[in-house]
Formats: C-alpha cells, structure tokens, sequence
C-alpha cells in the first residue's frame, strides 16, 4: 500500500507540473508539436529574459549618466554659465543612446503571430509605434493579415 500511495503521489505531482506547462503554453498561444519544440520555446524565453535585463542594465546607466550630468548642469548654471550649448548636447547624446538600445533591441527578437503562428519582423516604424506589453507587441502579421499581440522571442 505503502508503495503504491508514493506511486500515485508521484504521478499527481508529474501531472500537475504538465497541466502548469500546458497552461503556460496556452497563454503564450504557441503549437507545440513535439518535446523539441517546447525545449526550444523554453530556451529562446531565457535568452529573452537575459536580453531584456541588458536592456534595462544600460538603461539604468544612462539614467544614471543622464542624472549626473543635470546635476552638473545646475553647478555650472548657480556659477553663471552659460549652459544651453550643454544641454543641447546631453539631449542628443541620450537621444543616440535610447535609440541605439532601441535599434539593438529591434535586431535581436522576432515575432510570433498568436493567429497563424507565423514567425516575422515587422519594419522599424511598426515595432517602434506598436503597442505592446513586456512579452507581447500589437502587430499586424505578413501571413494572416491579422491584427494581435504577437508574442516576442529571441532571433
């Protein structure tokens, strides 16, 4: 008895990890045809995960750069400087930083239509005007034609 209750809590436990996979897979909306295609899911998701704490690391330090700099700007100001050459410049810097993160980050996913399941890239003007949620973009897939948040993997 003893050996057949462990058996049975073993299988009730493998099958609840299984109904939490499948749920995690509806909500992502993807067809998964076989253990490969899972494994591959899984895997493209953590590099994601890593892309976007990058993203946020480099952020960060230009948020921190970006601070810096206006706090220097009021010293330079309080000493009656003229600061305006200053600023203009700091705004183009941090101006060519978010967009190079926004261009790198552009690069580095593809789209997946929860429609067609369909993988594609949408153009630069799309990406960057799409709504979107932290894993999924509001896009208007190539194959299907329709409009839905597609989800965002790593190339």
């Amino acid at each position: 008895m003893e050996l057949n209750e462990s058996k049975i809590s073993l299988l009730k436990e493998n099958q609840n990890l299984l109904k939490n996979f499948e749920r995690v897979l509806k909500t992502q909306k993807l067809k998964i045809n076989n253990v490969s295609d899972a494994t591959q899911i899984m895997m493209r998701d953590k590099k994601m995960t890593k892309l976007r704490k990058q993203i946020w690391i480099y952020t960060g330090c230009l948020f921190v750069i970006e601070l810096l700099g206006i706090f220097g700007l009021v010293q330079l100001w309080k000493q009656g400087t003229n600061i305006m050459i200053l600023v203009v410049l700091g705004l183009l810097l941090a101006m060519s930083v978010a967009s190079f993160l926004t261009s790198y980050y552009y690069h580095k996913v593809v789209y997946i239509c929860s429609n067609c399941k369909n993988e594609f890239i949408p153009s630069f003007k799309n990406f960057f005007l799409a709504m979107h949620t932290p894993k999924f973009r509001k896009l208007c897939c190539p194959s299907c034609h329709k409009k839905s948040y597609c989800l965002e993997v790593i190339r």
